[in-house]
């Protein structure tokens, strides 16, 4: 073989070898962690964090407001969200969460092309915006909790039918708003994702994790799941997910083990 003929060689197997990285970087995902990192060593040293359910509810008196009233309905008065972290800080709380949105719909910040949020009611404050600038203030992490199950957006209130893609898409879209806003945020918990289907769990990990790549994402395990298995395994509907939470299940009586399984591989889950 001549210089000529080794050059188109080495050229035509640079051009095969092209796809093949693509692929492979394609085929790369960010994954739970299997072993202790920097920002779940920061998060179990926390310990103490509130969260703060202001929404819809608050003002119908129904924990499980389906979003059938009209945005006037929110309408608070005196409202002083810094008050809400200056207390929680006196408290000793060292990060903060807010129910950007829950079951209801209701949406705490004005997103764009939707019109039930605070932007449609008498008081258009962004209680988002309020709640992170205080959290900066006070020197407490922030995070948002968002609520999949929504009948307002979905048409009825069913526990278990998986979304539809057109609710799929504003669910995107919105975490898109809320993170890219406020990237680096600490902590999002995403609650009744079994509603949503593996790869969609998958999608919104990674969308979240592209604006806040060392933040804690939690997929909600729930009270039922949570006290069958003790955080020793990871739900398939749960995953992908940072860490267990156990919402008012406390850890079994050894203590919890952080090395949690999912489908026979062991990752480093803390127990919220």
């Amino acid at each position: 073989m001549n210089r000529r003929e080794f050059s188109k060689a080495m050229a035509a197997s640079a051009v095969l070898a092209v796809p093949q990285v693509a692929k492979a970087a394609a085929s790369a995902r960010i994954e739970p962690a299997t072993h202790p990192t920097r920002a779940l060593h920061e998060f179990e040293k926390l310990q103490f964090g509130v969260s703060f359910h202001f929404s819809m509810n608050t003002f119908t008196g129904n924990d499980y407001e389906t979003g059938g009233v009209p945005a006037s309905t929110y309408n608070p008065t005196n409202l002083d969200v810094r008050q809400w972290i200056r207390t929680a800080r006196d408290l000793g709380a060292r990060y903060a969460v807010l129910t950007a949105k829950h079951m209801s719909g209701f949406a705490l910040w004005d997103s764009a092309n939707y019109d039930y949020d605070v932007a449609a009611s008498p008081n258009k404050t962004d209680v988002v915006a309020d709640f992170v600038k205080a959290c900066k203030e006070y020197k407490l992490k922030h995070g948002f909790y968002y609520c999949i199950l929504d009948p307002h957006n979905e048409g009825k209130f069913d526990w278990d039918i998986p979304v539809k893609d057109d609710y799929y898409q504003l669910i995107k879209r919105q975490l898109t708003e809320l993170h890219s806003r406020y990237p680096n945020t600490f902590y999002q918990l995403l609650d009744i994702t079994w509603k949503l289907s593996q790869d969609q769990r998958w999608e919104l990990y990674e969308l979240i994790k592209k604006y806040s790549p060392h933040g804690i994402v939690v997929m909600n395990q729930a009270y039922y799941q949570s006290r069958r298995n003790l955080g020793r395994i990871c739900e398939p509907k749960s995953w992908p997910t940072d860490v267990i939470n156990a919402e008012d299940t406390m850890p079994p009586p050894e203590g919890h083990d952080a090395h949690v399984k999912f489908e026979g591989k062991t990752y480093y889950m803390p127990l919220e």
